[in-house]
């Protein structure tokens, strides 16, 4: 008598499921060429040569629905097209190399205006060549929109141009927080005026700019004083061959691992700036060694003030390697300052590491803590040489500031070579 009929039942069923399942996913898989789905909503397709798929991106993202993610094919790239994200979607490239948005010279690529929504994958070519009023268009605009991640792509503006005076920026943030802007490349074929490679302006506050490549435009990077764009992270970015790597104002906002080198004036410009924190950067070989060139410059009129610059690398800028300008109350400490004198040497005197100009009292100078300075034997106090203005535009008188404790040694920051 067989003493277990229902286990054996069990046993036989599961062999001959299992045996089915073998034969079924292979052809499955052979029979498809879309990527599996990671997201809860329905996936969309564009080019490729499955049934169904889309020819142009607009239709796809029109069709979408909110949590539903839109794959582009790059087979039928590049695709010349003005798309408008109003929902909260996925838009990814099969390869951001091979799957090319162009407007050809004719407005905005990608424009977003929904919360929620993922860009990566793309190049991402040619907003309107002529940009005739501040903020009009951009390679991706993000119009007020929240949560919204742009996550490797390459974005090249082509030869934009400027009317005088109008603002433009490549990767423009409108009001918006919480977005996440990564690993993208983003260039200009030929630097204009107020060209901005990732310009925050109208309100944007609490997002984070990551691991980005930005070069070729007047301002690599810029917070502009247009309302209160606060408590936004900059973080490991790399800005190079600009005239300005950073330049930012409002406050409260963090410039943190960066490289920021060979920038034609100003490596980080902070104007009528306040509480940044500026910290771990890597501030090298900026300037052209005209007045005002440097690696780090705090410049406001009485309202820039209570920054805090510490633990950077400050290297072989051109003349100068820090200067203040009506800057009051900040911190400087623990920066390596080496070498900031252009190859010809400083056209005055009281340049070359750091140097001071301020106005209104004796009490609000910068402080300087523990630096290290190259042209110091580091025994003694640093003295930092400037101007101070007993009548301000009127009486203006040669002044010092000390570093009282100066490192001997340059302080062991990541990027030293």
């Amino acid at each position: 008598m067989d003493k277990y009929p229902q286990l054996r039942k069990y046993l036989t069923v599961g062999i001959i499921l299992l045996f089915v399942a073998t034969g079924i996913i292979p052809s499955i898989a052979q029979d498809t060429e879309k990527p599996l789905p990671t997201s809860s909503g329905h996936w969309l397709y564009v080019g490729g040569s499955g049934t169904g798929n889309y020819s142009r991106i607009t239709d796809a993202v029109n069709d979408a629905s909110d949590g539903d993610t839109v794959f582009v094919y790059d087979d039928s790239s590049p695709y010349y097209e003005n798309i408008v994200v109003g929902k909260s979607i996925n838009l990814i490239g099969e390869d951001k190399e091979t799957t090319v948005i162009d407007a050809q010279k004719d407005g905005t690529p990608v424009r977003i205006v929904a919360d929620g929504c993922l860009i990566s994958g793309f190049t991402i070519l040619n907003c309107e060549d002529q940009i005739s009023q501040n903020w009009e268009d951009a390679v991706i605009k993000i119009d007020g929109g929240n949560d919204v991640i742009i996550k490797d792509n390459i974005l090249n503006a082509g030869d934009v141009q400027t009317n005088p005076y109008a603002f433009y920026g490549a990767m423009d943030l409108n009001g918006c927080t919480h977005c996440k802007i990564i690993n993208n490349i983003i260039v200009q074929n030929k630097s204009e005026d107020f060209t901005i490679g990732i310009a925050l302006h109208d309100n944007s506050s609490n997002n984070s700019i990551l691991g980005n490549d930005v070069s070729n435009f007047n301002f690599g990077f810029c917070v502009i004083a247009d309302g209160n764009n606060r408590d936004n992270t900059i973080l490991e970015n790399y800005f190079h061959y600009n005239r300005f790597g950073i330049s930012a104002a409002n406050g409260y906002n963090e410039i943190l691992n960066n490289t920021v080198e060979y920038n034609t004036e100003v490596g980080i410009n902070i104007q009528d700036g306040y509480h940044y924190s500026i910290s771990g950067n890597t501030i090298q070989y900026n300037g052209g060694g005209e007045m005002f060139h440097c690696g780090i410059e705090l410049m406001g009129d009485l309202s820039n003030n209570n920054n805090y610059v510490s633990n950077n690398i400050i290297l072989k800028n051109n003349p100068c390697g820090l200067q203040t300008e009506y800057s009051y109350r900040n911190i400087i400490t623990r920066n390596n300052f080496i070498d900031n004198y252009g190859e010809n040497g400083t056209p005055e005197k009281w340049w070359g590491n750091a140097y001071f100009h301020i106005q209104h009292g004796f009490l609000n100078k910068e402080k300087f803590k523990e630096n290290y300075w190259s042209d110091s034997l580091g025994i003694f106090p640093k003295i930092i040489h400037g101007y101070l203005e007993i009548l301000p535009h009127f009486i203006t008188i040669n002044w010092i500031n000390i570093d009282w404790n100066p490192a001997q040694e340059p302080y062991d920051i990541p990027g030293m070579s």
